[in-house]
Order: structure tokens, then sequence, then C-alpha cells
């Protein structure tokens, strides 16, 4: 086999030339793969405030919950519409700021968040006249209310983080502020034009297949986790704003001295990290959301993609053609022209015939296949897939206006999408992807146009409802999502089938926590 640290090969289509980029893409950042231990206690010296139920804090010998050791230290203020604000230390170094959108918190639910258990954290509580002041080993904190502010110091009292002048504001969704340093920067957020700096940018977050915007808009893959470095590169805290709706990010654009993230829909849950340091930083992200698997050694060879190769005679030839001009090449990887009628868990039956043969005379000439996996199911009562799924309540993603299944035009013509945030979707999805490819000889899953993307739109009706943890959201509320939970299908799918084996799947789409199931491509 011919391995390289090249994970690329040319995807040429009519509308535009790409390069597929087999990388680990995670906020602009490499993922590190160490971990960090924590562990502490709890204390308190002064009489909790008002505002603060004393009946929320444990004792150090009570179990932790799931989610947090410490049911969360919940500041009340006198904001808009009686908005909960609640405070978490999640360790020494890292605070969770949650706020209800419709007054009361929602379910504390993530697709993003892994991390279930923390160690209980030393503290010290001392209610002072206008505020609170909470301290750890790590920091202190002051927190106000009425109206809320947010300010955190390291042990040696220098300013980590101070909200804005106006720290929470309520109208059309949420919107949370806070000062910029000096020449401070700002790393991340993902698939994002530009430089590197975002600092000075005004960005939307919200995936989409709209490549004709300006390039500070949104693209495939928007992850709203940002690592902040002082002027001198010596200090740096980390952020995640763990909301899958529409985010605009305005990093010093309108104000330059004002950072604002203003959520469309949904609660405000704000993870912030103050350790110091870009590598420690880095390190409470992957503990938080995952790490990625080591891909298939084959997956860091030269790898060969276009549009299209219409047929099976094609595909040969193609392969004929690297060996005899010994260009080293070790995975072909197959476009939509391999199904039938672009319906996907197909092979068209005269121009792939014979899809088994295919794949064992290719791995005995030493490549590996990965094939296009598209979302969307088409609309025919004569197509198995189709047929199966239309008779499952929920399987697809279904518009309240009609009490159907929502219907989208892509490839195949009209189509339903499946609601990959239901288990049993992903594991019949899974289930149907190891008979239809992985069972014949296929390698790899490459999964695109999952956005979702339609023609008839660039983006994806927000009204359309799917499962979402039983609260059967608008898609608008979830959108970040769909491509993690596709990918996460591929992945689940992929471990049954082959429990033995790497997977190899890349996705188009993702958001927080993809790094877990897939690759990214674009």
């Amino acid at each position: 086999m011919n391995t390289c640290y090249v994970f690329a090969t040319q995807l040429i289509r009519a509308r535009r030339s790409l390069q597929i980029t087999v990388a680990v893409l995670l906020s602009g950042w490499a993922i590190l793969s160490t971990s960090l231990g924590m562990g502490s206690t709890l204390t308190t010296t002064s009489k909790i405030a008002s505002s603060i139920r004393e009946s929320q804090l444990l004792t150090q010998n009570e179990e932790p919950e799931e989610t947090m050791p410490n049911k969360p230290l919940e500041i009340w203020s006198a904001i808009e519409d009686g908005h909960r604000v609640t405070l978490s230390l999640a360790d020494a170094h890292t605070l969770r700021l949650r706020v209800g959108a419709h007054g009361e918190l929602g379910k504390d639910v993530s697709y993003a968040v892994i991390r279930k258990r923390w160690p209980k954290t030393d503290y010290k509580l001392t209610q002072e006249t206008d505020h609170v002041r909470i301290e750890t080993s790590a920091l202190e904190i002051i927190v106000r209310s009425q109206p809320f502010a947010l300010r955190v110091h390291d042990r040696k009292g220098r300013v980590l983080f101070q909200s804005g002048k106006r720290a929470l504001s309520f109208g059309s969704g949420i919107t949370v502020t806070h000062k910029l340093e000096q020449k401070e920067s700002i790393y991340g957020m993902g698939e994002v034009g530009e430089l590197f700096d975002r600092r000075g940018g005004k960005y939307t977050l919200y995936n989409t297949d709209d490549f004709s915007r300006n390039v500070r808009q949104n693209f495939y893959c928007q992850i709203p986790f940002a690592i902040h470095l002082n002027a001198a590169g010596t200090r740096a805290w980390g952020m995640f704003i763990d909301n899958p709706g529409r985010q605009t990010w305005d990093l010093g654009f309108t104000n330059p001295d004002t950072a604002s993230y203003h959520l469309a829909t949904g609660d405000l849950d704000l993870w912030l990290w103050f350790n110091g340091d870009i590598r420690e930083t880095l390190r409470d992200w992957v503990e938080l959301t995952g790490r990625m698997e080591r891909p298939p050694l084959w997956g860091l060879g030269n790898q060969q993609s276009r549009w299209s190769y219409p047929t099976e005679k094609r595909v040969r030839e193609i392969a004929a053609e690297f060996r005899r001009r010994r260009i080293p090449c070790d995975v072909l990887y197959l476009d939509i022209d391999y199904m039938n009628g672009y319906r996907v868990f197909t092979w068209h039956p005269q121009n792939f015939p014979n899809p088994e043969a295919l794949l064992r005379d290719l791995h005995r000439d030493g490549f590996r296949v990965v094939t296009i996996v598209d979302p969307g199911v088409k609309i025919d009562p004569n197509y198995p897939v189709y047929k199966e799924f239309a008779q499952q309540p929920g399987f697809f993603c279904m518009d309240p206006a009609t009490s159907q299944p929502f219907v989208g035009r892509v490839w195949p013509g009209e189509t339903h999408f499946p609601d990959f945030t239901r288990p049993n979707v992903r594991e019949r999805w899974g289930e149907l992807q190891e008979q239809s490819l992985l069972a014949k000889g296929v390698d790899g899953i490459w999964n695109d146009m999952n956005e979702p993307h339609t023609f008839d739109a660039k983006e994806f009706p927000g009204h359309v409802l799917q499962y979402d943890f039983g609260r059967n959201r608008p898609h608008s509320e979830i959108h970040q999502i769909y491509g993690l939970t596709m990918a996460q299908a591929s992945w689940e799918g992929f471990r049954r089938a082959r429990p033995d084996d790497r997977p190899f799947i890349i996705t188009r789409s993702g958001w927080a926590g993809v790094q877990r199931y897939a690759l990214m491509w674009t």
C-alpha cells in the first residue's frame, strides 16, 4: 500500500472544483488526545444570598449527579421576562453559564457534550453587599444580579473575563456580551473563511451549502468553540456555546472592545475554561466533547475522487491507469452514479451490475473503496427503503403544516429526510448501510448533502419538526446537529458490522462532537 501524509484527492464537480480533505476539523484546531484529571471537595463559608437556593448546595458526602457533582449555584436576576440564570462550577477553572430562553431552563441534554461526571470542587462563597464572590483554587468569580454581570480573575488578581455593559439581553433570542482585551486574538469556530484570527469579524454559525456568500458567512461546519489569546501569547481562555440553532458572533465588528453572541433560538449554555494555556484548553474541550478515533492506515494514503464515474467499466479503467502509470493511490471514491437513480443504499443494475466482484478485484489490486451516501430518501412506492421508512411513524422529519413528512428536492427528485435524532432511525440506517454497502465490500462511508441541503432552498425549512430527545422541536433550533447525527448513524452501523475494524467515515457537515464519529471533507 502506498501511504503518505496526504489526506486528499481531487473531487471535480461541474459547478465547482473542490478538494476532499480528510482532516481533523475541530474549530480550526488539531484535536489533542491527552487527558486531564481533576479532584476536589466542596465547602461553603458564608450565608447564601437570597438569590441562591441553599438547598441546592451539596455536602461533601453526597453522591454526584449524572451530569454535575454539584447542583448549579443558581443566581437569580431580575432580567426581563424572569429568565433563569445559573452558574455552575464544573471544576476549579471551568464555569458553565445557563440562561433560559423562556424563563425556566430547558431539558439539560446535549448532542455535543459526552462528559457526564465531574469531580467535586472546593470553593468558598461569600455574600457581599451587591454581589456574590466565589473562590476556587484557580479563580475568583464575581457574580452580580439585577442586572446580571460576571467577572473572573485568576488568583493573582488579573481579569480574565468581564461581561459587557449589558451582559444579557433578550428580544428575538438571547444575546450575551463580554469585553475584549486590547490586541486579543480569537481562534476557532470551524469552517469560516478569512483569517485564522476571527477578531474584528461578524459571523453567522449555521451550516449551509450556499458557497456563494461572503467568506465570513457560514459554510458546511461551524463549531461555536473559540480560544481567546492575549497579545503576548502567554494567556488563553476558551469558550463553547452549546446551542445547535443559529448563532451570530460579533467579535469586535460593531464595537472593537466588545464581543457579542446572539442565539436566535433556545437556551444559552456557555462553557468557559480559564486554565491559562491553549493546550490545556484544547485538552478540556476534548474531555467535554470527545476525541477522534485513529483512522485505518489506508485512510492516510493517496485518495482519488471526482464527480463521477458513471460505470463499473470506467472505475476499472481508472484503477488500471493508476497502476500502469505507477501513481500511488490507495482509495477510490464512488460518487452518486453508482446508485440506481440516486436512491440511497442501491446499486445501478446496468452500470454497476456486480458490485461484489468489482470491489473484490479492486481490493486485490490494492485499492480501498469509499461510497457516497446522501440522507434524502426518494419518494417511490416501489423503492424498498422508502416503503419501509414510510410505514414507520416518525422515521422522517415532519412538516407540521401538512402533518406529513417534509418533501425536499435533491438528486433523486422529491425525497423525505430521515430524523437521525431518533435512535431507532440511526440503528436502521446503520443496518441498511451494512446490508447494501459494507457486506458487498465497501470500506468507508462518504456522507454528503447533510447540512441538510435541498435544491429548493439553500437552507432546510426551519419549521420542520424533529424528535430531539422527545421534545419535537423545530429544525431551526437543532439545525447544526443533522450532519452530526447522520455521522453517528454511519459510525454506529460500521462498528456493529465490523467491530474489529477502524471505521472510516467522512462527512461534509458536522458540529461540536462530530470528531467522535467522522472526519471532515469539503
